[in-house]
């Protein structure tokens, strides 16, 4: 860009402190800024354009694009912890669109019947402070070194669904011999319950023993997980579980009118925020 014009393009219109503090990074973010907490620029016409594109959206690309226009300081979006991705997002609509986020929602118990809603999208980002992941699981003697799981290991595991979810629509075609769908179909979940195990053993980084000595070897640490009774393994399953949904985002209270309760509505009911990335950064 020019010298001439360089004053007149795009400056910070937030700053945000990741929940992660910049941790399970290979670099952290936070250290570039003074502050710690990261410049958020707003996305320009061309960012935009690129979340409404449905096979950008599909393969993840949109959404580190995006990124990494919009928050510079995170040199590899998809190193960006699923703890972290809720809150980085949030920020580039903020700086987009500004903090409040206007939804049409419908009623629960009436038919019908719709609600304007405004989201304060500031109090989402500050309901992830003083949050912190645990990286320390407990089991019997041993210490499980944790770690959440990352942008990459989710959009890998999207796209692996969405194929599944072709093939097994395909499989429904019954021109080929039963035996012959049967055995693709096996396939298929033996395909889908590698992955389910995956996103979890991925997370386990090392495990340490009582006498201090700690095994980080990431085949040997998948061997023993997968070597574990399928109590043991949903033991684990659930802490990091537990550990994932701390950094969920928190609904939204909606309080309904007199007239639509008295219709059969409630007095109010709890709004999820979803995000559906080409509704999430259309301007409302």
């Amino acid at each position: 860009m020019s010298e001439l014009l360089k004053n007149y393009s795009r400056q910070p219109k937030i700053y945000l402190k990741l929940p992660s503090e910049g941790r399970f990074y290979s670099q952290n973010p936070t250290e570039k800024s003074g502050s710690g907490e990261l410049p958020v620029l707003s996305m320009t016409a061309k960012d935009e354009l690129i979340m409404r594109t449905p096979d950008a959206l599909m393969n993840g690309e949109s959404i580190y694009a995006c990124v990494k226009n919009c928050i510079p300081m995170i040199d590899d979006p998809w190193e960006i912890p699923l703890i972290d991705l809720d809150a980085v997002l949030v920020a580039i609509r903020i700086a987009t669109y500004g903090e409040k986020m206007k939804m049409t929602v419908k009623v629960p118990n009436v038919e019908d019947e719709e609600l304007d809603v405004e989201i304060d999208l500031v109090n989402i980002l500050d309901s992830f402070r003083g949050k912190v992941w645990d990286p320390i699981i407990k089991f019997n003697d041993l210490k499980l070194h944790s770690a959440p799981l990352k942008f990459k290991d989710q959009n890998l595991y999207e796209q692996q669904n969405f194929e599944t979810n072709q093939f097994i629509a395909m499989m429904r075609d019954n021109t080929k011999p039963l035996e012959e769908r049967k055995q693709e179909m096996s396939k298929v979940f033996d395909a889908i319950s590698e992955t389910n195990i995956d996103l979890v053993t991925n997370q386990i980084k090392a495990i340490e023993l009582p006498d201090g000595n700690i095994e980080y070897n990431n085949i040997a640490i998948k061997e023993f997980l997968n070597s574990l009774p399928v109590k043991d393994f949903e033991i684990v399953r659930s802490a990091l579980t537990e550990r994932r949904k701390l950094f969920e985002l928190p609904k939204t209270n909606v309080a309904v009118p007199a007239a639509m309760q008295e219709q059969g509505a409630p007095e109010s009911f709890e709004l999820p925020l979803v995000f559906n990335q080409s509704s999430f950064f259309a301007l409302k």
